[in-house]
């Protein structure tokens, strides 16, 4: 394939052959494409931008487990739906290995479920006593209305 360059200072058109045979080399995400210009050999690299993007989604994915987390703690109602993402998204983010503060959302997950579990035991405890207090109420009253 042939190339017509014009040069702007001296107006003068140059012809360059450019080798059809490129060859790529991808290697440690830095892309090395060699080919040859009026038979010289020519090199570029290209990095690619796979870890940064990686460490970006890790990053969202980190802070995503820390936010819920922290909600599955707080928040009563909501305590294994967020405490079960906080630790899924927690996961998430140490596979694309960012640790800043995927530990700390873990945990939190963590923490709000087993809180989501004691508080669940108390109050279904608590119902079960109420109920059972109030059909002995209502067994006594029933002995006065015979």
């Amino acid at each position: 394939m042939s190339i017509k360059m014009e040069d702007n200072n001296t107006s003068e058109v140059k012809t360059s052959y450019i080798d059809e045979n490129e060859k790529k080399n991808i290697n440690n995400n830095v892309i090395e494409t060699t080919y040859s210009v009026d038979g010289e050999e020519h090199v570029e690299n290209e990095k690619k931008d796979v870890d940064n993007k990686n460490e970006k989604e890790g990053k969202y994915f980190a802070i995503a487990s820390l936010t819920l987390g922290i909600i599955s703690i707080i928040l009563i109602p909501f305590k294994f739906i967020t405490g079960s993402l906080a630790i899924v998204f927690g996961v998430l983010a140490k596979k694309r290995n960012y640790t800043k503060y995927t530990t700390a959302g873990i945990i939190c997950g963590v923490i709000g479920l087993i809180l989501g579990l004691i508080l669940k035991l108390i109050f279904g405890f608590l119902l079960a006593v109420i109920l059972e207090v109030f059909s002995s109420i209502a067994e006594w009253f029933s002995g006065f209305v015979n």
